[in-house]
């Protein structure tokens, strides 16, 4: 890919600075806000460490989202958050 796709800088998060449970709120406010509304529950909110990555390229946006151990889940309410129309991929 070449350099000219390439729009904006990546939006980055990394709560590394905040306090545990301060950390998983605005990395759960990142997520929302970067990639797609959903519901997210740490297994263990004293100890959630996690980062967010995106890049937009072109019509297409990357991202990487991780995080400790936590459950996320998208319901119909979160879905009719998100305005867009979009396609979600994912690699493992």
């Amino acid at each position: 890919m070449s350099e000219a796709m390439i729009i904006s800088r990546p939006p980055f998060f990394d709560g590394s600075e905040l306090a545990s449970r301060k950390q998983f709120d605005a990395w759960r406010e990142a997520v929302n806000t970067a990639f797609v509304p959903l519901d997210a529950k740490a297994r263990d909110v004293d100890e959630f460490r996690g980062r967010l990555i995106s890049q937009d390229l072109g019509a297409m946006q990357l991202c990487e989202v991780a995080g400790t151990s936590l459950q996320v889940s998208r319901t119909a309410r979160t879905i009719d958050r998100c305005n867009e129309q979009s396609m979600r991929m994912r690699q493992m």
